[in-house]
């Protein structure tokens, strides 16, 4: 559990994301090698949900940590996640900036936690409200 939680904080200093872009390649690569379907199929799903012609040498210069000048942009870095399903991989670069991603389970989850402890603090504060008045004179 403490896994879940365990995000890296930014120390904002001089180059620390330098390669932040081979990272976002690195997870592009990763999303196409792990998917049930090929890159046409992909790069077909990716057309279709963005209203533009994506092509599969567009998703492979992505991949390509080699190649630093094409970068994928944020619209269609998170429509490959929505595609794919890739959540996790979503999850593995937002950490590297400090931020969590949460499914709609763990969201659920989450919610049920924070739930959880405001019964937990509403429980405390009637008993210790309970017990100030026991103990007021009367």
């Amino acid at each position: 559990m403490a896994e879940v939680w365990d995000i890296r904080s930014l120390e904002h200093a001089e180059g620390e994301l330098r390669d932040f872009d081979k990272l976002v390649s690195s997870a592009v690569s990763r999303c196409l090698a792990e998917d049930k379907g090929n890159r046409v199929e992909i790069a077909n799903r990716l057309s279709v949900i963005l209203g533009e012609r994506i092509t599969v040498m567009m998703l492979d210069s992505y991949s390509s940590e080699a190649r630093r000048e094409h970068h994928i942009s944020a619209s269609r870095f998170l429509a490959l996640l929505a595609v794919t399903r890739r959540f996790d991989i979503l999850d593995a670069v937002l950490r590297e900036v400090g931020g969590k991603a949460l499914d709609r389970a763990d969201a659920r989850i989450f919610k049920l936690g924070q739930r959880y402890i405001a019964s937990i603090n509403a429980e405390r504060d009637l008993r210790d409200t309970v017990d100030g008045i026991l103990q007021e004179p009367t």
